[in-house]
């Protein structure tokens, strides 16, 4: 367990410190990029524009001390961004006080150790004896009896509708006689749904089964965003749990992890003792699972027995193959489907969009979700490098560009020969109607991204040029290994993407798909 100092924040000197992190991320790699600026997407709120360069560099100090309190517990700068805003500015107000609960709880487990294994305590009638034991008392009292609050509010509800989900059940029983607890998170409603309902539920499910050893298995398989809870409403439910549910847990299973379910227990480990980890298996294969318990006493659903992860990766394949690696609503390869519209929705105005560098661990780390048939949401990356660069990698990564290897020269020989603008729009437009249709159809996503970038230049300083100087040698490349030729290329192919770019009302109706 790592010991972090905790500072208290109420105000700094200059601007109210929630009210910048609100303005900030919370991660220090945003800082670099934004350093001596407003964050575009402060712009023009009330009070923004009003901060001072003091203020700002102010601002910037406190939330940087803000992130190195976040109790990351062994999460990366990619976890640290995937959490929302509310989320990350929870887990910064509230840490102080789970460091707390969190000490607390391994004081009253290593009390309860010294009282199993040392002589008697001291007796009650001695003043350090009283303050001791009064000490460890008013936390656990206070657990208890906001426990009790919320099981006499359970006990007076129907859960006909909830147990007809069948989320949570008793299947058996573990070689050591324990009671086995599956939890079946996919089958939670998707949509709006009431998980404070859900939290009653569990808590009146569960309250005498907890009151001796049990085991529990959350089978995570098939979980997706329409239904999973947030981290925030996780942690809130865990400090409800009082501390039979912690101790005599004996074992958690949880069943075909992934990044949310890893993210997870990770945003919870402030709040659990050194000994959660030792509980603590990922179960990848069904088939390990009946290692600690017998296949006979579980019952699980056939499409969790059955369950195999996607692994054909998206990154770095054929088109046709990124294609098949995962279902796509709209045909195209699943990391353009998700980066263009977030991209388009909330990172427009971001200065230096494209041409800033995103953390490389972060993208990497999406890449490897995506290739292990992981489901990603870009909206819970608050980076919009990060989103930027993953686009970039997967078109530089291509094994056969946008154009095609095919069109390459005659891309070129447009350029070289045909000066008249006009002449030169109508033989690119031809040129263009040759692709095939999924070309087609990410080049069209991917230029109303560009031109919608492009218009707002005067704000983040992407024009055409450097836009085309970005994406020319990505999507407009020859097939060869001379580096010699591609820089003699170069100046061409970035004027070619550049006047795409400007031209490109007249050259879209070429990308409609036949």
């Amino acid at each position: 367990h790592h010991t972090h100092t905790t500072h208290t924040h109420t105000r700094t000197d200059t601007v109210d410190f929630q009210e910048i992190c609100k303005m900030y991320s919370v991660t220090d790699y945003t800082y670099r990029d934004l350093e001596g600026t407003v964050d575009p997407r402060a712009a023009g709120t009330e009070g923004a524009s009003g901060w001072s360069r003091t203020q700002r560099a102010s601002g910037r100090r406190s939330c940087r001390r803000f992130s190195r309190q976040m109790p990351t517990g062994g999460l990366t700068d990619l976890d640290l961004a995937q959490l929302s805003m509310a989320e990350a500015a929870s887990l910064g107000r509230d840490y102080a006080a789970e460091e707390r609960a969190a000490e607390r709880e391994r004081q009253l487990e290593t009390h309860d150790e010294l009282e199993q294994s040392s002589s008697p305590p001291t007796t009650p009638g001695s003043a350090a004896g009283s303050a001791a034991a009064a000490g460890g008392r008013g936390g656990k009292k206070k657990s208890a009896q906001q426990y009790e609050y919320y099981l006499q509010m359970a006990q007076g509800e129907d859960f006909t509708s909830m147990e007809e989900l069948n989320v949570l059940y008793v299947s058996g029983k573990d070689p050591m006689g324990r009671p086995v607890v599956v939890f079946i998170a996919s089958r939670l409603p998707q949509g709006r749904f009431d998980l404070d309902t859900m939290l009653l539920y569990v808590i009146k499910f569960m309250d005498p089964i907890v009151e001796n050893d049990y085991v529990l298995i959350f089978v995570n398989t098939h979980l997706s965003t329409a239904n999973r809870p947030s981290l925030s409403w996780l942690r809130r439910a865990y400090t409800i749990f009082n501390r039979k549910y912690k101790k005599n847990l004996k074992s958690l299973y949880i069943v075909h992890p992934n990044f949310w379910s890893k993210l997870a227990l990770r945003v919870l480990k402030p709040l659990t003792s050194g000994k959660f980890s030792n509980k603590l298996y990922n179960v990848t294969d069904i088939v390990d699972l009946y290692r600690f318990v017998d296949r006979a006493e579980l019952d699980l659903p056939d499409d969790v027995l059955h369950y195999k992860s996607s692994r054909r990766p998206v990154f770095g394949v054929p088109l046709e193959d990124a294609l098949n690696a995962r279902h796509s609503k709209s045909n195209i390869p699943v990391v353009i489907e998700d980066a263009i519209p977030v991209l388009r929705a909330k990172f427009l105005m971001v200065e230096g969009l494209f041409r800033l560098s995103g953390s490389r661990s972060q993208i990497d780390e999406l890449k490897r979700a995506y290739n292990g048939g992981e489901e990603v949401d870009l909206n819970e990356v608050r980076d919009p490098h990060v989103v930027a660069g993953l686009l970039k990698a997967f078109v530089r990564e291509m094994p056969e560009p946008l154009f095609t290897f095919a069109l390459y020269d005659k891309f070129l020989a447009a350029e070289d020969h045909l000066k008249d603008e006009e002449k030169w729009t109508a033989t690119v437009h031809g040129l263009m109607k040759k692709l095939p249709n999924t070309n087609k159809k990410i080049l069209r996503q991917l230029f109303v991204l560009l031109r919608e970038v492009n218009e707002q230049s005067d704000t983040n300083m992407m024009t055409s040029r450097n836009l085309a100087i970005v994406f020319g040698p990505n999507i407009l490349r020859d097939n060869t290994e001379d580096t010699a030729a591609v820089v003699l290329d170069a100046a061409k192919v970035n004027n070619i993407m550049r006047k795409m770019i400007d031209h490109y009302a007249e050259l879209d109706s070429a990308l409609e798909a036949e």
